[in-house]
């Protein structure tokens, strides 16, 4: 733990080894943020109303509403730790052996810490439930989707997931938008992001020209290939075991740091010419399987779409459609004075 969560300040244990955490001044505002959400203000609301009130986050300036939804789901603050979210690694730079944290792994659990809560459990259950329920719907009160782009247009400047906008006296069309009040990016009408999304997908199609070897492994060469990846797993799993022992031996001083750079060198280039074999036999069976997904069953839905797209007649029909072939959009619209938008793509 080396910079603790909003809210509370590192303290070390009493009578102990290590450290725990301790509420500080922000812990009202943890309260805040909780209670405000329960009663049904969204994280943006939320950030406007604490710019607002001259409450900072902790590096000063603005609110953001990423920040308040990472305080909204950490369960450190019902008293629950995340045991092993960011695991420990450790590397020998320099004649220095460091240890870091890994990114945010999704192989954890909830233990209970020993740092006092500063929001209860109930209220914590509350506030994910509510999380669950706002996800990104995009329906009128009748259920009845008004956004053929619902869940799939993204920001390319700042990531997050764009919104829709109803005509109005100021705008004649339907727009898309970053809800993002600190991010500039333009608006775009939908039926012009629609019309985009159709023409990368025909030029995709014109373009596309793939040969496949349809080439199916017999039982036996299959078995074969089955039996090398299972050694070549297990001589993988002994090797990072091995690795790690290395770091335990040197901090243990039985290694000198010669010793502990020849050993772990060799273990390490040992390690790269395993995964290398792994990746290879991988590759070439995930290259056949793709290739015959592409041809067989994705190039026909992307055909069906471009044909069939405007003669949708309901919003939920195109946005359903579109979702058989693409996860998310990324665009990003140039001013209106200077015209254009670039659309790129990230398919299933």
């Amino acid at each position: 733990m080396s910079v603790p969560p909003f809210g509370y300040d590192k303290i070390e244990i009493v009578g102990d080894k290590g450290f725990t955490l301790q509420p500080n001044e922000n812990a009202k505002t943890i309260e805040i943020i909780y209670k405000w959400y329960i009663e049904g203000d969204g994280s943006t609301v939320i950030a406007k109303k604490l710019d607002s009130m001259k409450i900072s986050p902790r590096h000063g300036g603005m609110w953001s509403k990423a920040t308040i939804t990472d305080i909204l789901k950490n369960p450190v603050y019902m008293g629950m730790v995340r045991w092993g979210y960011k695991k420990e690694k450790k590397t020998y730079v320099d004649g220095v052996l460091k240890k870091t944290r890994t990114k945010n792994s999704d192989d954890y659990i909830f233990v209970k810490g020993i740092h006092p809560a500063i929001i209860s459990e109930e209220d914590f259950n509350k506030a994910q439930i509510k999380r669950q329920q706002n996800t990104h719907q995009c329906t009128t009160p009748h259920n009845e989707l008004k956004n053929p782009l619902a869940g799939l247009i993204y920001c390319q400047k700042c990531g997050g997931l764009m919104s829709r906008m109803g005509s109005n006296k100021k705008n004649k069309y339907d727009n898309i938008y970053c809800p993002n009040r600190y991010c500039d990016n333009v608006a775009a009408p939908v039926f012009m992001i629609e019309k985009a999304i159709i023409s990368v997908l025909s030029d995709r199609l014109r373009d596309f020209k793939v040969e496949v070897d349809f080439t199916i492994n017999n039982e036996r060469e299959q078995a074969i290939k089955n039996s090398v990846l299972d050694d070549l797993s297990r001589s993988h799993n002994v090797i990072e075991k091995q690795i790690s022992q290395t770091y335990d031996l040197l901090e243990q001083q039985l290694y000198t740091a010669d010793l502990f750079k020849q050993r772990n060198q060799e273990l390490q280039q040992r390690k790269e010419e395993i995964e290398k074999a792994i990746e290879k036999i991988n590759s070439e069976e995930k290259s056949k399987v793709d290739q015959k997904y592409y041809v067989e069953e994705f190039i026909p839905q992307i055909k069906d779409v471009v044909s069939l797209y405007f003669n949708i007649p309901t919003v939920q029909g195109k946005n359903d459609v579109l979702k058989t072939i693409l996860k998310r959009l990324y665009i990003i619209k140039k001013k209106p004075i200077q015209g254009g938008m670039s659309l790129m793509k990230t398919s299933k």
